[in-house]
């Protein structure tokens, strides 16, 4: 499904900015409960890169995620 949309010409331009902070999040449902696993038995991938400090990182889940985020001087100004 990631990549479905990801892909799509009038979907990309948005998706480049939001997913690489919504990909990490994808395990938790609305209400905050955690599943690895998709309604069809997928394995949910967390694992991805964003762009900090003027670089790309790369994380293998939403911990190290945080991780990135708590150690950004950016984040840190904005928050």
């Amino acid at each position: 499904k990631f990549e479905k949309h990801a892909s799509a010409i009038a979907c990309t331009g948005c998706h480049m900015d939001i997913d690489p902070l919504g990909h990490p999040l994808e395990p938790f449902d609305a209400v905050g409960g955690h599943h690895d696993e998709d309604e069809h038995g997928n394995v949910i991938l967390s694992s991805g890169e964003v762009s900090l400090d003027g670089h790309w990182q790369e994380f293998t889940d939403t911990r190290g995620f945080a991780r990135l985020l708590g150690g950004s001087a950016a984040v840190s100004r904005c928050m």
